[in-house]
């Protein structure tokens, strides 16, 4: 079955990953769909975003913990001192924490 502009209906139709086929015409005027495959690259990208969103949950956490535990050592409520996260208020925390000492 030909569609009305020459392409066989085979080069029409997505497959189960869903893109359409590159059709190919040979010289005997038979037509070939041929499916590219994803290749390597988006697993890649996705290992890399994972990672980064690893060591992002990480340095949160140390940087949660870390005040915190400033807050317990300087007798302050530890619950105020998630409000202390940042780099710039963890930095004059801590620059307070040792004024006092």
């Amino acid at each position: 079955m030909v569609t009305g502009d020459g392409f066989p209906a085979k080069c029409t139709r997505m497959n189960a990953e869903g893109p359409l086929p590159d059709c190919v015409q040979h010289s005997d005027g038979t037509w070939e769909a041929v499916y590219r495959s994803a290749g390597p690259g988006g697993g890649a990208f996705v290992a890399l975003f994972l990672l980064a969103l690893v060591i992002g949950v990480a340095g949160t956490i140390w940087k949660v913990s870390t005040a915190r535990r400033m807050a317990r050592e300087a007798g302050m409520d530890t619950g105020d001192a998630q409000g202390l996260v940042t780099e710039a208020e963890h930095a004059a925390a801590r620059q307070r924490i040792l004024d006092e000492l």
